[in-house]
């Protein structure tokens, strides 16, 4: 099972709760709203409370007399920073007559925050379990070459491409890759190449090809889609063309089944380019 197998269907179950807690939210503000009459009340002071996320919150205790004479004291359920109210301030007050302890301070942050955020977790969550549930998954039995017509060099602004040769079956030995190799003694060859490994070095992957004269090896962090690894950064290269390593140049993409992909390379008068796969091997 891949990631989006397990992401999307959790990303969705969050999105459920936050739903059925919107939902339980708005009815109870609507219910209060039905069953409350308005009043005046005075701000007796504020409460502090304190967490690593949001720092000191305050939240306003406020006093109203009902017209049976009797003095009701509430705490008003969300706190803010710097505190809305100050003592002494006189607000408006809505509550329920048959329960006074069932008291607010009317307004959209005092009765419409908690439905208004969780339904903002409803939406982000909800549609982030939907995209990853309806995205096509990567764990297919063949690697296809990836559908881009190159990649272009991150480091010098896209000024070198490396088109993908689509692969020759016929091609001995090309085991599905074909590589334009300059290695900067001549003119550029076209060559077959075949996957000798890929394997995993802890979370990422090293993937070693083989062709007439030579070898490259990369690693990178496998994952889906066009985005450019950086050489130095994230893409660590070796083999028979590049010595240096310090200017390289170009980029490296892996295709959905992550066994395929692409790869633009250049250092000085030396490049790699071309389409390479490792899909006749075993999966890491």
């Amino acid at each position: 099972m891949d990631g989006s197998e397990i992401i999307g269907p959790s990303f969705l179950a969050v999105g459920g709760v936050s739903a059925l807690l919107a939902l339980f939210f708005f009815w109870r503000t609507r219910r209060f709203l039905r069953d409350s009459i308005p009043t005046q009340g005075t701000v007796m002071g504020l409460t502090e409370s304190y967490d690593s996320e949001s720092g000191t919150t305050y939240r306003p205790v406020v006093q109203f007399i009902t017209p049976e004479g009797q003095a009701i004291t509430f705490t008003e359920t969300v706190g803010s920073s710097p505190p809305r109210y100050q003592p002494g301030q006189v607000v408006p007050v809505r509550y329920v007559p048959t329960n006074p302890q069932r008291a607010r301070i009317p307004g959209w942050f005092g009765l419409w925050f908690l439905p208004a955020f969780f339904l903002l977790f409803t939406v982000t969550f909800g549609g982030v379990g939907v995209w990853q549930t309806l995205a096509p998954s990567g764990g297919g039995e063949e690697a296809a070459l990836p559908a881009v017509p190159g990649l272009p060099d991150t480091t010098t602004g896209g000024g070198v491409v490396a088109t993908v040769v689509p692969a020759d079956p016929g091609l001995p030995g090309a085991g599905g890759s074909v590589l334009t190799v300059q290695d900067g003694s001549g003119v550029p060859s076209v060559v077959p190449a075949s996957c000798q490994t890929i394997r995993d070095r802890g979370k990422r992957r090293e993937v070693s090809l083989v062709f007439e004269g030579g070898a490259l090896t990369f690693t990178a962090d496998p994952y889906t889609g066009p985005t450019a690894y950086q050489p130095g950064t994230n893409l660590q290269v070796k083999g028979s063309v590049f010595q240096a390593g310090a200017q390289l140049t170009g980029a490296v993409i892996f295709d959905n089944s992550e066994r395929a992909g692409a790869v633009n390379l250049t250092e000085g008068s030396k490049s790699v380019t071309g389409a390479w796969t490792c899909a006749n091997l075993p999966k890491p």
